[in-house]
């Protein structure tokens, strides 16, 4: 995965009225793909990462939720 598409996922985060929801669905979606888990690993660590640049970026923890 390129940082293209990490920027990608910045931008998504930032551009939404709710960045942790959407990391949330972002997150569901990707585990729900029937691609192999190391792909799947691989797409989370970007986003994980993108999630933590948002926060930076706004100098908050965006704090992650139970999901229930």
């Amino acid at each position: 995965m390129s940082e293209k598409n990490e920027t990608l996922y910045v931008e998504l985060l930032e551009s939404s009225d709710d960045p942790h929801q959407s990391f949330m669905d972002l997150s569901r979606t990707i585990l729900d793909q029937g691609v192999d888990s190391e792909k799947k690993v691989e797409v989370m660590r970007r986003l994980l990462q993108a999630y933590d640049t948002v926060s930076r970026r706004y100098k908050t923890v965006i704090p992650l939720r139970k999901v229930t």
